[in-house]
């Protein structure tokens, strides 16, 4: 139930409400000039509104007649108004054929509407927000003066299509018995949707290449980001092979350390700053607990432009070890090769951050260090935002900026022109250390450099940026184990099957806040009735109570996935697959389902012929990472006699795609195959590979005994082997193992402050019962300017009879009604 923070002015609101005579009034605002402020002169269409109707309702996959307060919705708003503006009826003002209306070859359509409704009280109007969304529709009705408008609430927000990185847990690290680290939550994959889309639990969202206004394919963008949120997996980039990501114990079993902790920072929007998103736990570990990415398409940086690079640390007040970083070693936090052995870092010692640009870095921390000034971390603060960007140039000296909470460095040179020397196989390659508490993990790139402006005011929007709607998202209740092939889903359909996967619930608030419930806060809001209802404030109650609401045993078809290293990633299926003239450097761009990440060095040069293996390998059917090639000359094809040959290295693109970049530097055409025609390319890397589908069967026993085996079966890609980690379907067995009376949509009189979930209850001592609580799934409001506001309720029975209260007639009658728990 909406309340307005101050208990005196809720009291009077709820004398109001419940008063045979009140009067509520609507109030409509209209975004049409699209820039935030509301100050269009037909931006407040209150005054004309006759008539205002929202919809909002749970539709979930459960069957309908066990009637469970679970799924998704999005609200609807439909209102209708008349009158004249400056002396032309709304109807022409909203003609698009109208050259006199103000809103002429303008579109009215796509802008943000606000509805609330206001009660009076004796201490004044007091507002209760009901819709927030996006204009759909607008039709004016020449015959009866009125226009009609449709909205759809924030939901259309979420319609940006997302890639899930390839990845499953990892084999390896199973067998040394560190599984519950690798995990995934549920939580972790929703808040990764809605970043992109402008939406976040926590500050920031990843910087999208149409925020830096380049073109796709160019030498610019995003290149790493992870929210931290119950999930280490990128939102933006990809997992590198399971041998370079380690797990230490602390993330396990072992002690029972989670891999994430509830104390990120909330959105400064978020309606409840209680509920916090969650971090990546700090492990306080130099070495351990490595978490490494690759950037989304590592050829779009360069050495020399703009590096970005930055995150928030979190620090707990219960962990007793939370001052660990005022005596840690020397610890790198975060670090990004940026080619030819160059390596940008972020460094902790005691209780000190710096950033740093390491030339001729070979990957084992060697080469020349350049260090800006060191800055202590704040103490007493719970979050605190790190940044740093670097100007690496070939002409002058490479300066950086660095920014710890409120302390900074602006532009320092720290190091002569940076070394264009040694190629790197793994440029683009970013290290995560979490040895403290981390999440909003971002990289990214710009090619331009030579920027004298502030910055921090310049560059940090070029790595994240605040998200302009806020999420408040429940821990979720689902374990994942690998993430299911779906590129290019809408954000939302992905949101709505992975809370349906677990029985919660997601939905855009009244305030346009986005929400998760799990099944804990769902069960948790029938403890807790918002207000009492006699059969004298509801019409058309009903009840069936039916055996179909009985669903004892649940039975789980679960699919596997796991990370098998140095797996065979690919092999060419022709010996012309990667053929390539004279010269030519090419990128061959495939879809592979099951790759996880590609071994990123170049492929090593074999020989087929068995009496040249002085210089070259001979290639068998176990040789993996490898080619052989052949060039055509004379007209034909054989493979020569000569040192070296072709550049070929895989990786994955922007869209997630296998890619092999190969560059001939032959004066001949190629072809990779031996000398009697069999194909000759093969790549290692982390190969995903499928374990049979397995059925797991959950099952209240006394009810079965009672009512029969019903069973309730659960499929689909969120339905893993570790879907029951945390009891969920245990939970929902104590809502389902006995028959729940379904009821039919009730009337009431309308009250602005109920809304979905939560419960009411009514009583009816000498018909149904002395008291029913009845949870909400659905709202139909509708305001009238002649008949009021009313409410079409749709709701569930949500405590069945026979529950024992202490001080009541009808259920604390002993050996009877009253049981004991």
């Amino acid at each position: 139930m909406q309340k307005t923070g101050d208990s005196t002015r809720d009291a009077a609101a709820e004398v109001a409400i419940l008063s045979n005579e009140r009067r509520i009034r609507p109030r409509v605002l209209v975004d049409w000039d699209n820039d935030g402020q509301y100050a269009h002169a037909l931006s407040d269409l209150s005054p004309f509104v006759s008539n205002a109707v929202t919809d909002r309702s749970l539709k979930g996959s459960a069957p309908e007649e066990l009637m469970l307060i679970e799924g998704a919705a999005a609200a609807e708003l439909t209102f209708t108004f008349s009158g004249q503006h400056e002396s032309l009826p709304m109807t022409a003002v909203f003609s698009p054929y109208n050259g006199n209306s103000p809103f002429y070859l303008k579109s009215l359509v796509g802008q943000e509407v606000q509805y609330a409704l206001g009660v009076d009280t004796v201490l004044g109007t007091v507002w209760y927000p009901q819709f927030v969304g996006n204009i759909r529709t607008t039709t004016p009705d020449r015959a009866s003066g009125t226009v009609e408008v449709t909205a759809l609430d924030r939901v259309e927000k979420l319609r940006r299509p997302v890639n899930l990185p390839p990845w499953a847990i990892s084999e390896y690290w199973i067998t040394r018995g560190r599984t519950v680290g690798q995990l995934v939550t549920s939580t972790g994959v929703i808040d990764s949707c809605l970043r992109m889309c402008d939406t976040a639990a926590s500050t920031y969202r990843p910087t999208l290449r149409e925020d830096m206004d380049v073109p796709d394919g160019s030498i610019d963008g995003p290149g790493v980001f992870v929210t931290g949120n119950g999930s280490y997996l990128p939102t933006i980039g990809w997992m590198d092979n399971t041998n370079a990501v380690t797990y230490d114990f602390p993330a396990t079993e072992v002690d029972g350390t989670p891999e994430y902790r509830t104390i990120g920072r909330p959105h400064p929007g978020s309606p409840d700053q209680t509920i916090r998103p969650q971090a990546l736990t700090a492990m306080r570990d130099a070495i351990g607990n490595k978490k490494v990415y690759w950037v989304s398409d590592r050829t779009q940086m360069t050495t020399d432009g703009t590096h970005y690079m930055g995150f928030t640390l979190a620090f707990d007040p219960a962990d007793p070890n939370t001052n660990w970083y005022l005596t840690a070693p020397q610890t790198e936090l975060m670090s990004c090769r940026i080619g030819h052995l160059n390596v940008i870092k972020i460094v902790l010692r005691s209780g000190q951050l710096w950033a740093r640009i390491s030339y001729g870095d070979p990957g084992d921390g060697s080469g020349t260090h350049y260090d800006s000034v060191k800055i202590t971390i704040p103490a007493g603060q719970q979050t605190i935002d790190v940044f740093a960007v670097w100007e690496p140039s070939l002409t002058t000296q490479t300066k950086v900026a660095f920014r710890v909470g409120d302390s900074k460095i602006g532009w320092t040179n720290v190091a002569p022109t940076v070394p264009i020397t040694a190629d790197d196989q793994l440029l683009g390659v970013v290290i995560v250390r979490h040895a403290m508490a981390m999440s909003d993990i971002g990289y990214s790139f710009r090619h331009i450099g030579g920027n004298t402006a502030d910055p921090f005011e310049f560059s940090e929007p070029w790595l994240h940026r605040q998200a302009k709607y806020a999420a408040v998202l429940d821990p979720g209740l689902n374990r994942f184990s690998y993430m299911p092939n779906r590129d290019g889903s809408d954000a939302w359909d992905l949101i709505t099957e992975v809370a349906a996967a677990e029985f919660g619930s997601v939905f855009w608030d009244e305030a346009g806040n986005f929400r998760f419930w799990n099944l804990d806060t769902i069960l948790g809001k029938r403890d807790s009735p918002v207000r009492t209802v006699t059969l004298d404030h509801l019409t058309n109650l009903q009840m069936t109570n039916s055996l179909d609401s009985v669903r004892n045993t649940y039975s789980a078809v679960i699919r596997r996935r796991r990370a098998v290293d140095r797996g065979t990633a690919y092999t060419a299926g022709t010996a012309d697959e990667f053929y390539l003239d004279k010269g030519q450097m090419k990128t061959f761009t495939f879809f592979l389902d099951d790759v996880q990440q590609f071994d990123p060095r170049r492929l090593t040069r074999f020989t087929g012929r068995s009496d040249w293996t002085q210089w070259w390998p001979l290639w068998t059917d176990a040789s993996r990472q490898g080619y052989v090639f052949q060039e055509y000359r004379n007209g034909a094809w054989a493979e020569p006699f000569l040192t070296g040959g072709p550049d070929v290295s895989f990786h994955l693109d922007g869209e997630g795609n296998a890619t092999a970049t190969i560059y001939n530097n032959w004066d001949t055409p190629i072809r990779f195959c031996t000398n009697d025609g069999a194909p000759a390319l093969r790549v290692v890397g982390t190969k995903l590979t499928e374990i049979e589908t397995a059925t797991f069967t959950t099952t209240d026993r006394p009810s079965v005994l009672q009512y029969g085996a019903r069973n309730l079966e659960l499929t689909g890609d969120w339905y893993q082997d570790y879907y029951n980690a945390a009891g969920m379907l245990t939970k929902l067995l104590g809502r389902t193992k006995q028959p729940i009376p379904a009821t039919d949509a009730v009337e009431i009189a309308g009250d602005p402050r109920l809304q979905l979930g939560d419960c009411v209850e009514a009583t009816d001592p000498d018909g149904f019962g002395e008291r029913l609580v009845l949870q909400i799934f659905g709202i139909r409001r509708v305001f009238d300017v002649d008949t009021g506001l009313t409410d079409t309720l749709t709701v569930e029975a949500a405590q069945p009879a026979g529950v024992g209260l202490w001080d009541s007639p009808q259920y604390g009658r002993w050996d009877e009604t009253f049981l004991w728990s």
